[in-house]
C-alpha cells in the first residue's frame, strides 16, 4: 500500500501535519509559560506542563526517528518528499544510526504510551467524555423506556459485561497480531 507515489504523498502529508502539530505545541508552551496572560496564568497547573511536554516529545521523537531511519537507508531520493525528515537526516552521517533509530523509535512509542496513560488521569479526559456526554441523555432515555427507575449506575452495570468482552477480544486480537 505505501509504495511509490502513495508513499511519497503520505510522507509529505505526515510531515506537514507533524510540523503543524509541533508548531501548535510550541505556540501553546509559549503562550502558557512565556507570554502568560492573566486568564491562563491563574488556571495553570503542573499537569499542563506534563501534557505539553509529552506531546512535544511525541512530535520531536517522531521527526528524529524518521530522520535516523532515512539516514540509515542511505538517504534515498524518494525520501525527499519527507520535507522535514530528509533535511534532518543529513545531520546523521555515519555512526550507530540504526541503534539510535531504534532508541528514538522506542522513545516515540513510550511517549505515546505516556499520553495514553495521561488521557484518563488529567484534563485530557474531556477529549473522550465531552462527545460521549451528548449521547448519554439519548441512551438513558431509551433505557428508561424499559426500566423507568434506572439511572447512570444501571446503565454502567448493564454495559460493563460488554465492555469487558470487547476489551478481552481486542487484547486477543492484539496478541494474535503480535505473536
Amino acid at each position: 500500500f505505501l509504495h511509490g507515489r502513495v508513499y511519497q504523498g503520505y510522507s509529505a502529508i505526515a510531515d506537514l501535519f507533524g510540523l503543524m502539530f509541533l508548531i501548535g505545541i510550541v505556540w501553546a508552551i509559549g503562550r502558557r509559560y512565556i507570554q502568560r496572560p492573566y486568564r491562563i496564568r491563574i488556571k495553570t497547573r503542573p499537569e499542563h506542563a506534563l501534557i505539553l511536554g509529552v506531546l512535544l516529545v511525541i512530535g520531536l521523537s517522531g521527526f528524529f526517528a524518521e530522520a535516523l531511519r532515512i539516514a540509515d537507508e542511505g538517504r534515498p531520493g524518494y525520501e525527499k518528499w519527507s520535507f522535514v525528515g530528509y533535511p534532518l537526516s543529513s545531520l546523521f552521517d555515519g555512526g550507530p544510526v540504526s541503534t539510535w533509530h531504534k532508541v528514538l523509535w522506542s522513545v516515540h512509542v513510550a511517549s505515546f504510551a505516556a499520553f495514553l496513560v495521561l488521557l484518563p488521569l488529567t484534563m485530557l479526559r474531556h477529549i473522550v467524555t465531552s462527545p460521549l456526554n451528548m449521547y448519554l441523555f439519548v441512551v438513558l432515555s431509551f433505557l428508561r423506556q424499559h426500566e423507568p427507575k434506572s439511572g447512570l449506575g444501571t446503565l454502567i452495570a448493564l454495559l460493563l459485561p460488554y465492555s469487558i468482552a470487547f476489551a478481552l477480544a481486542w487484547i486477543a486480537l492484539l496478541l494474535v497480531w503480535i505473536g
